[in-house]
């Protein structure tokens, strides 16, 4: 629950500047549509990152609850 406020933020995020990136490529804009191409990659790279953070951490809480038991 914590985690799912950004990465509903990221996931739209990368959606809308692929979009962008479409839309630009429309009207034959390459200079904007690569730059939304590339916000996209590192928006995507920060969501893999906070999705492997969200599994990391849920691993642990489940590891000292066990371990308290």
């Amino acid at each position: 629950v914590v985690f799912l406020p950004q990465l509903i933020y990221l996931g739209l995020l990368t959606a809308s500047l692929n979009l962008g990136a479409a839309a630009a490529d429309t009207l034959s804009e390459s200079g904007p549509a690569e730059v939304m191409r590339v916000s996209s990659a590192a928006v995507s790279i920060m969501l893999s990152v906070l999705i492997c953070y969200a599994v990391m951490i849920l691993g642990a809480l489940a590891m000292v609850l066990l371990a308290g038991s």
